[in-house]
């Protein structure tokens, strides 16, 4: 899973666990192949499914599931009717994607393997565009 999905569920934590109805979800998420029968947890967290803490230890043992996780667990949810779940998930999601690619760019100066360089040229003429009125700030003319 990638660190913008993993950010995500970590972001979403609070929020969504208290919410997720994991005896409907836990058979789904074995189906979508998030969890195999098999795995060393899968005893201990079927005899205690309603138990926030067996919830919230699920949820975030999500994130080491494989790159497919975030999806399947998006899917998981619309097929059990927690649409409004899947949709914070996924609009968190997006949030960060925004916020990374606008501060991808300052980092992308900070790392810059030569020194960043700003051409100036001088202006030969002029003009005035705006006057500002520092004792009326919304005045412009």
């Amino acid at each position: 899973m990638d660190q913008m999905d993993r950010d995500t569920l970590d972001s979403c934590c609070e929020e969504i666990i208290p919410k997720i109805d994991m005896i409907q979800l836990w058979p789904k998420l074995l189906q979508n192949q998030i969890f195999n029968r098999d795995d060393v947890n899968v005893r201990r967290w079927e005899q205690n499914l309603t138990e926030e803490a067996t919830i919230r230890d699920i949820y975030l043992t999500i994130k080491t599931r494989g790159p497919h996780a975030f999806s399947g667990l998006i899917i998981s949810l619309c097929q059990i009717g927690q649409e409004d779940l899947a949709d914070i998930l996924e609009e968190r999601r997006y949030r960060l994607c925004n916020n990374r690619s606008q501060g991808d760019f300052f980092r992308n100066i900070q790392v810059l393997e030569k020194p960043l360089q700003i051409s100036v040229r001088k202006e030969e003429s002029f003009e005035l565009l705006c006057v500002y009125d520092f004792r009326d700030p919304t005045l412009a003319f």
